[in-house]
Parts: structure tokens; C-alpha cells; sequence
């Protein structure tokens, strides 16, 4: 970066890159050659490479990349055995324009039952697990694919069942950098997996073209077998007793018995009292009209 050489010593050059071939590996690097038609214009070099090698992904660290450039005359040594000669270099590590900011691409994810939204899965044939994505540092407007798989955390293996495979894919298109989308995986049998945990695996891919061909570049992944946010426990007997997952209880229910019953109770109580009083006010009512009958006839004897 320093004082640059006139020409080039390609001899040299071939066998420094030959003896130093894992260093030479790591660089990302592009040549163009190209007769000018004119003394002044523009060249477009594309560099490909894979930023998740460049970027820190777990810490979530950012970096900062700079590009080189040397020019030389003549690519290869001419008819007169004259050797490349270095007309010009750009080799700045505080040059803004030649900076781009990696920013690393991140997704935490949830998973649950999609039934009731938590992390308990009752043990029948159509089950479906619905995980959250949280993303960030996304493109927006460039389409990526996120592609789900349930492990089971007994195994450490994807699940299975009838040899098949629970996996979920799903495009889309973000319109700011962080956002979240949720994936559905299933409905499948969880009829014989009551006490097994299932844990979502999550990749996202982004959509590029690479040599003028369309293909898909892993960004992110989040798959930790014991990350409980990412874990849906199956189960028989949900937590919840008789009730399962609406919340009720054994207590509860010997309460609401008992609270009928005292209700029952009651109610005959008040029925019984108020047949005893009517039957009262009827025998009262018979002995007064028995006396009234009696008077009638002594007058009319008068």
C-alpha cells in the first residue's frame, strides 16, 4: 500500500503466489483487461465472494471492507519482452468511496403449537408447529427463502414419521431490514411422540445470480437443539389437568362440585319451604270460609 513498483516482475510474482498458496486462497480478488477507446472512462469489476466468511455472524459483528486497485499497462509481457508496467493504484483504507459496510444478517426464532400459541403440543394427527422468525439486516425488495426442519431432540436427528420428513419453505420479500414471518410446519402425526421434543431448525437464503445464473446463498441460521424458545414439548396430559389447556385444575373442579352441590341444596331448601307455606295459607283460608257458611245460616233462620 505503500511505494508501488514501476514494472512488475511477473517471474517473481508467479512464484511468491505459488509458494504461498492457502494465503492466496483467502483473498478476494478480480482482474479486467481492456483496451481504452478513449483517455478517460470507466471499467466495472464484480467481486463474489461469500460475506458469512467476512462477517462475524454469532457475535453479530459488522466490517468494513475496502477495495484495492492497481493498473498496469500491458497485462502480459508484449512482443518486445516488455514486462506489465504500473500506470496507476487506488489503495486507500480511509477512502469512504471505497468502502462497503457489511452488515451481518440475524434470525432468532420461536416456535409453538399453533393451536394456543405455547410451547405444548397434545399428541394427535394433525399437528401443526407454527415458528416465528425475527430478522435482521435484510435487503428490502430482494426476495430471500426461509426453509424449516423439526429435529427431535431425543435423536438429535430431523423427525420422522412414516420415513417422511416435517420441513416447511417459504419466500418472501422484505420491505424494511428487520421485521419478523412466521412458518406453519405440518399438519403431521405427532400421535406416538407424547413426551418427545421437537426443536425447528431454520436457514435463510437470499437470491441472487452468480455467473449470470440464478441461486440461493445461505445468510443466516439459527439451530440450537437446546434453545427452548425454538422447542415444542408433546404430550398426552397437558399441563392443566381435566381442563388440558384452558387453564383448570383438579381444585377447580372440586370446588365448582361443591359450589353446585351447596346450590342444590339450597334451592330445595326454598322449595320445600315455600310448599310448606302454601299448604299453611291454603288450611288457614278452608277454616275461614267454614265459619262465614255458619253465620249465613243463622240469619237466614232469622
Amino acid at each position: 500500500t505503500g511505494e508501488l513498483p514501476v514494472s512488475i516482475d511477473m517471474d517473481a510474482l508467479g512464484k511468491f503466489i505459488a509458494d504461498n498458496e492457502d494465503l492466496i486462497s483467502h483473498l478476494v480478488y478480480q482482474t479486467a483487461e481492456f483496451t481504452p477507446e478513449k483517455y478517460d472512462g470507466t471499467v466495472t469489476m464484480d467481486f463474489r465472494f461469500n460475506a458469512n466468511d467476512v462477517i462475524d455472524r454469532l457475535g453479530g459483528e459488522t466490517k468494513d471492507i475496502v477495495v484495492f486497485e492497481v493498473m498496469s499497462k500491458n497485462a502480459v509481457a508484449d512482443e518486445k519482452g516488455s514486462a506489465p508496467v504500473i500506470v496507476a493504484s487506488e489503495c486507500d483504507l480511509d477512502s469512504e468511496e471505497q468502502t462497503v459496510n457489511l452488515v451481518p444478517t440475524v434470525i432468532g426464532t420461536t416456535a409453538t403449537d399453533k393451536s394456543d400459541g405455547d410451547h405444548t403440543l397434545m399428541a394427535g394427527k394433525d399437528a401443526v408447529i407454527t415458528d416465528r422468525v425475527a430478522y435482521e439486516g435484510l435487503i428490502p425488495g430482494k426476495e430471500y427463502t426461509l426453509k424449516a426442519t423439526l429435529m427431535d431432540k431425543k435423536t438429535g436427528e430431523m423427525l420422522s414419521i412414516n420415513d417422511q420428513h416435517v420441513t416447511a419453505e417459504l419466500k418472501f420479500t422484505p420491505n424494511s431490514q428487520n421485521g419478523t414471518i412466521d412458518i406453519d410446519l405440518g399438519k403431521f402425526d405427532a400421535s406416538s411422540l407424547d413426551g418427545h421434543d421437537l426443536v425447528v431448525f431454520e436457514e435463510l437464503y437470499k437470491q441472487t445470480e452468480q455467473v449470470n445464473e440464478a441461486t440461493e446463498v445461505l445468510v443466516a441460521e439459527h439451530k440450537d437443539i437446546d434453545d427452548e424458545g425454538q422447542t415444542v414439548t408433546v404430550t398426552t396430559t397437558p399441563p392443566g389437568g381435566f381442563f388440558g389447556k384452558t387453564g383448570g385444575n383438579d381444585f377447580f373442579i372440586v370446588v365448582s362440585i361443591a359450589a353446585l352441590a351447596v346450590l342444590a341444596c339450597g334451592c330445595a331448601y326454598y322449595g320445600i319451604k315455600n310448599r310448606r307455606a302454601a299448604k299453611a295459607e291454603d288450611a288457614a283460608a278452608d277454616e275461614g270460609g267454614d265459619t262465614d257458611n255458619g253465620d249465613v245460616s243463622g240469619d237466614s233462620e232469622a
